[in-house]
């Protein structure tokens, strides 16, 4: 706390002395200087004035309007070493002349009424109701300060400071029966209980509830004889005992609530602005809230600005894509928008892109970092930067812009909808929303021309009135060169690959055929790498076989049976074909024969066996003895029917015989 005195003051607003003392004197007791209120402050062991008491003012509290009339009391704020000496040093802790302007705030509209008046009663049942302050305490307020001025609001300094007068509550210290241990024991369990459920995110207010029913067991286990209804009144926890531990919501934040820690509690770095263009360049996507029927009347069209934003000019870059139902942003069309940017001769590659981490970015940030190395300017920085999730700061700046462009140029466009479907506030209550009425084409060219109004607009801030064009223009003129790619090394570095079979000098890609002169050279069963580039104006693929690139590969034309000019094209395929079977050839020996070498190693010598076991002929082995085992197997079954069946039986089996 600066505090200024009556002569540094006088001098600092160029008023007598003898008007600033009494300006104080006055503004101790409410009332205001000049139309301003000044934040007086008593200093302890001085005396001046009728009223026996010193005052100094806090510069830190001086209002707007005071620093404004007068600058130097705005420069004594700013400029801690150029604060002008106090006449004496203030023993008044911060937090008592903090609570004393509390009071005077609040009791200021009965000030004015006369000392047991109706007009005072009503006044401070009034200020009773809207403040929540006891009647009593008010009224004793306005008694000190009618018969002590504004020192008679300030708070008695604490006899212990740094000590807690109230263990729990001043009912339970005061009426819980236990000895001095238990009491402290009770109290640490109780907070370590609150503590806990507040960090747990659950809210001040079951809080209370839950830790007075908890303090009521923890009584009961150190030992208290209290009767149940009297043990739960004193048990009763004021929302002054929970709120002593609300630091514990930063913690539920950081562990339930991410989004609330972020935005709240994690800290943040502040950054210069790029001293040239294209140094960063932030990219994200934007949904425009523009409606529009489909054109063929099923559903609605889907509007997205997919936008790069220089960080030192505030320049964008954008293209409009326009999604039907069930649609996203794909990589195609960032490539398509990122077109726009590197390969615009005011533009150029960004050192650095700072990317936003949705899926549609990521095949846009892998190319970045193939980009072929003549365009070497990527490899002085980072390349490709992807901002962490959720991470709305990292790009601040885009986003900023993003709102400007909604509620400065968009919104003045038919059918804008400010993100809410159910806003009408450009059109008739209980209608439906009036979409755009032109084209598509029509629509995407009036986005980009506001975008190029935004451009062209000046800003405050880091551009100090310069539009955003403007700033683009000083840095071209001033020196800035765009690196810039031409549209097959922006192809070749923006693609997506795949592998295909070459056939006939040719290859397969979406049912067509494609061929190149490097093509042709191959043979059928080669493997090529292919490079399909994500800008949706390309027609043209790029090969690359065993690492080595083999340009660009476009359809095949198909000529007419009766064309002279596809013999000639045939024929010059053949001879590409033929030159590279004679490079084949070249280190290949016609003197070697294949058969002469198979048949050269050959060993016809016969080969050499010992004596074995050998099989002659005999006459038993030469007899047919087939006819011998079937009538051996026949009388067996014979007799085996006749021991079953009995002769006759057997005899009709066997036919009679």
């Amino acid at each position: 706390m600066k505090l200024l005195s009556v002569t540094a003051f006088a001098h600092a607003t160029s008023v007598p002395e003898r008007t600033v003392r009494r300006a104080f004197s006055n503004a101790a007791q409410g009332k205001l200087w000049h139309g301003e209120p000044l934040p007086v402050v008593p200093l302890e062991g001085q005396r001046g004035g009728a009223a026996g008491c010193a005052y100094a003012v806090d510069l830190s509290q001086l209002s707007p309007g005071l620093l404004t009339k007068h600058p130097p009391l705005q420069a004594l704020r700013d400029d801690a070493a150029a604060t002008a000496p106090v006449a004496g040093r203030s023993s008044v802790e911060p937090w008592r002349v903090k609570e004393q302007q509390r009071r005077l705030n609040i009791i200021r509209p009965a000030l004015g009424t006369s000392k047991g008046s109706r007009a005072r009663g009503e006044t401070l049942r009034k200020l009773e109701a809207a403040h929540r302050v006891d009647f009593k305490t008010l009224q004793r307020w306005v008694l000190e300060y009618d018969s002590k001025g504004l020192p008679g609001l300030l708070p008695k300094p604490n006899g212990n400071p740094g000590k807690r007068r109230v263990q729990v509550t001043r009912a339970w210290d005061a009426g819980i029966d236990l000895d001095e241990a238990a009491r402290a024991a009770v109290a640490a369990r109780l907070e370590t209980y609150a503590k806990s459920l507040i960090a747990k995110a659950v809210s001040m207010s079951k809080v209370g509830g839950l830790a007075s029913r908890e303090l009521v067991d923890l009584c009961r286990e150190a030992g208290s004889q209290i009767g149940p209804r009297k043990l739960e009144t004193i048990c009763r926890l004021n929302t002054r005992f929970v709120l002593r531990f609300k630091d514990k919501r930063r913690v539920a934040r950081h562990d339930l609530d991410n989004k609330n820690h972020f935005d709240k509690d994690l800290p943040r770095t502040s950054r210069g602005r790029c001293a040239w263009p294209m140094e960063v360049v932030y990219g994200d996507v934007h949904p425009i809230d523009i409606y529009m029927r489909a054109p063929e009347g099923n559903g609605q069209l889907r509007l997205r600005l997919i936008a790069w934003m220089d960080d030192c000019t505030h320049h964008m870059w954008v293209t409009v894509a326009v999604l039907g139902k069930g649609n996203g942003i794909r990589a195609t069309d960032v490539a398509d928008a990122l077109y726009n940017m590197v390969c615009n001769p005011a533009a150029g590659v960004p050192r650095t892109l700072y990317l936003d981490n949705g899926s549609e970015y990521g095949s846009v940030a892998t190319a970045m970092l193939e980009i072929p190395d003549a365009v070497d300017v990527l490899h002085q920085h980072d390349g490709c930067v992807k901002a962490t999730p959720y991470n709305g700061p990292a790009k601040g700046l885009i986003e900023g812009a993003f709102s400007k462009l909604e509620q400065g140029y968009f919104k003045h466009l038919p059918g804008w909808i400010g993100g809410d479907r159910t806003n009408k506030k450009t059109h008739a209550v209980g209608k439906p929303v009036k979409g755009f009425s032109g084209t598509v084409e029509d629509l995407v060219q009036a986005v980009i021309d506001m975008v190029a109004a935004y451009n062209d607009t000046p800003q405050d801030g880091r551009l100090r009135g310069k539009s955003p064009r403007q700033a683009m223009q000083d840095a071209i003129d001033a020196g800035f060169e765009a690196v810039t790619m031409d549209d097959d090394a922006f192809d070749f570095a923006f693609s997506k690959r795949d592998d295909r079979q070459i056939i006939q000098g040719r290859f397969r890609f979406k049912g067509t055929f494609y061929q190149n002169d490097e093509t042709a050279k191959m043979g059928a069963g080669d493997r090529i790498d292919i490079r399909i580039p994500l800008r949706s104006g390309a027609n043209q693929v790029f090969v690359v076989h065993n690492g080595a690139f083999k340009g660009a590969a476009r359809a095949d034309t198909q000529y007419h049976p009766l064309d002279r000019d596809g013999a000639v094209e045939g024929n010059r395929r053949r001879k590409l074909q033929a030159q590279a079977i004679r490079e084949l050839k070249a280190d290949i020996d016609p003197s070697i024969d294949p058969a002469t070498e198979i048949l050269k190693r050959v060993d016809r010598t016969p080969l050499v066996a010992g004596p074995g076991t050998i099989v002659r002929l005999s006459e038993q082995t030469a007899t047919d003895s087939t006819g011998d085992d079937d009538a051996a197997k026949r009388a067996f079954l014979e007799d085996l029917l006749r021991q079953a069946n009995g002769d006759g039986e057997a005899s009709r089996m066997t036919g009679g015989k």
